[in-house]
This record gives C-alpha cells, sequence and structure tokens, in this order.
C-alpha cells in the first residue's frame, strides 16, 4: 500500500506540471467552441441576374371592337441575361370590367429570343364582350421556368357596326343571343368573317381534324351545302386542331377542303380563340345554326345519324323563312 502510494506521488510531480502548461498555453474556449458552431464564413446567395425582363408590351389597335373577336398585335421589348427565353411562353391574362378573364400563352420559338434583348410583333386574339375596357396583365417565362415581373395597362373598348344595330337579343356566343363576330383565314388564305354572311343561314361547325365525328361530317357537309346554297345558306368550317393535336394553318385546311371536295370556307383557328369564346365544353364536333337575323337558333355537341336529321331539318326550316324587309318610311 505504502509502495502504491510514493508511486502516484512521485508520477504527480512529474504530471500537474505538465498539465498546468497545457492549460495555460491553450486558447479560452468560447460558449460557441462547446455547441460545435461552424465558423466558417456563410455566404449570402447572390441576386439571380438571368430572369428575363418585360420592358414593355403594347397592344394594335389601342382600341377594342365590342362583342366581337378582336384580332391584335402585341409589340413587345425584352432583356434576357440568361438567353434562355427561346422555347419559353409570354403570358397573359385578359380581363374585362366584370373580372371575367381568360388566360392565353404564346410560345416564343424564334432564334431571336436566344439573345440578351430584343423586339418582336406577336398576333392573337381576344373576344370582346359588354365591356368599356380589357385588362391586359402580361409576363414571360423562359425555357427555365423563370418569371418576369409582370406589366399591367388597360386598352379601351368602343361599339362596333354588328349588323342590326341596338336593336334585338343581346350580342353573345349562346343560344338565342345574336352571335358575335369573328374573322379567321380561309383555305385560300382570304379573311372571311361571320357577320359578311349577314342575310344567310349559317351552319358553323367547329371541328379538330383527328376527330372521327368531324370526319365523317366533313364527308357530307359539301351535298348538304349544295342542296341550299342558292337560298342563301352557307357553311363555315372551322378548325381548331391538327391530327396530332397541335395548331392549324390554312395549309392544313386547303388539305382538308381538297381531301373531302368541300367548296364552301374552311377557317384556320389557329390561336383556339373562336372555339373557346363558342365552346361549353371540351366535346367535339360543335354544330351551330345561325338565322339570317344573326340569332343562334341551334347549337349541339357531336354528330351521328339522329343529329344529323335535326340539323338538316332546322336548316331546311330556317331557309325556309323570309329575310326581313325593312321598309324606309321616311
Amino acid at each position: 500500500m505504502k509502495l502504491f502510494r510514493d508511486v502516484l506521488r512521485r508520477a504527480g510531480q512529474g504530471f500537474l506540471p505538465l498539465a498546468l502548461a497545457l492549460v495555460l498555453s491553450a486558447p479560452l474556449l468560447t460558449a460557441q467552441d462547446w455547441v460545435g458552431v461552424d465558423e466558417r464564413e456563410i455566404s449570402t446567395p447572390k441576386k439571380v441576374k438571368d430572369k428575363p425582363v418585360l420592358v414593355s408590351i403594347t397592344v394594335v389597335p389601342n382600341k377594342l371592337d365590342r362583342n366581337k373577336i378582336n384580332d391584335i398585335k402585341l409589340k413587345i421589348s425584352f432583356q434576357d441575361e440568361g438567353r434562355n427565353l427561346q422555347g419559353g411562353t409570354l403570358e397573359l391574362q385578359i380581363c374585362d370590367q366584370s373580372s371575367s378573364c381568360v388566360a392565353l400563352d404564346i410560345d416564343l420559338m424564334r432564334k431571336k429570343y436566344s439573345r440578351r434583348k430584343g423586339k418582336d410583333k406577336l398576333k392573337t386574339s381576344v373576344f370582346v364582350g359588354d365591356t368599356d375596357w380589357m385588362e391586359f396583365k402580361a409576363w414571360l417565362r423562359d425555357a427555365g421556368g423563370r418569371l418576369s415581373k409582370s406589366k399591367k395597362f388597360k386598352v379601351p373598348v368602343e361599339s362596333a357596326d354588328n349588323g342590326n344595330g341596338g336593336n334585338g337579343p343581346p350580342w353573345g356566343t349562346k343560344l338565342d343571343e345574336r352571335a358575335i363576330d369573328f374573322t379567321l383565314k380561309d383555305q385560300e388564305g382570304r379573311s372571311v368573317s361571320l357577320h359578311d354572311y349577314d342575310g344567310s343561314v349559317i351552319l358553323v361547325d367547329f371541328s379538330p381534324q383527328w376527330c372521327a365525328p368531324c370526319q365523317g361530317e366533313a364527308a357530307e357537309a359539301e351535298q348538304l351545302y349544295q342542296l341550299h346554297k342558292n337560298s342563301g345558306f352557307i357553311i363555315l368550317t372551322v378548325l381548331f386542331q391538327d391530327y396530332m393535336r397541335g395548331a392549324i394553318d390554312t395549309s392544313e385546311c386547303k388539305a382538308w377542303a381538297d381531301n373531302y371536295g368541300i367548296t364552301f370556307p374552311v377557317l384556320a383557328d389557329i390561336n383556339e380563340t373562336v372555339w373557346r369564346a363558342f365552346a361549353e365544353s371540351t366535346a367535339v364536333p360543335l354544330n351551330m345554326i345561325i338565322d339570317r337575323n344573326l340569332v343562334i337558333r341551334y347549337k349541339e355537341i357531336g354528330y351521328s345519324d339522329e343529329i344529323k336529321e335535326v340539323i338538316e331539318a332546322k336548316i331546311a326550316e330556317l331557309v325556309a323563312e323570309a329575310p326581313e324587309v325593312v321598309i324606309d318610311e321616311k
């Protein structure tokens, strides 16, 4: 026991000075040392500089027509340090004064959108109802999904010459309303407006090329047209998608007309604006019959033998109706 205590005493004589020296020579420990805080410099996230910028946007014309589908041009100026707007979109939210809104996306596919800055003119269409102004909210989305800040502006609306003036049912897109006007290019590249045929009975069929019932209707449409065309009757086919469900163009309208021997106008609804205005569901085809006063008298989805009989009977009934004769008593 004595020997053990002696060993400890001698060991302590050598260890104590060494331990004391180590403690005195060590840096003072802070509270952060004891909780294990990493004292390396914390980097602040850098501001993303490659977001697109919508510098300016204007609408041409600077006034829109009421109760009509208006063709418009959008003049835009942009900047993009990331150079990746090509493959992105110009996105629009368009609202009237009753807060009824529609969203439109325009693809930016031209090579100019791979530059740091540039200008362009883009075409689209918008339905304008009974409102005094339309509010546009626009922004850019680049190919990587990054968004620019939005820009908002209003375009005034004025009354258009819509045939029957202020008399008769309201203008609109539903049954028993007077059909709003629209203008599209036909298979020959000519501009055709619905109201060009004011005073005629009009069958408007909205069809995508991929729709089998639509193809069946197209094969029989020319025969119906030839039966009544000399009595003030016209058919307008509005194509709004191609066989691959993509955007339609006038060359595909020409191919459609040639394939089915069609001599009446086949119209290209490139942006599907007219289709969206009149459609009340996504089902196709949509057939709409308009009388001599531009009032929508029939509107039905689908095409079958039963629907064909109803369409033919309704057309025969409306064709037989004599057009109104207005006598000027002055």
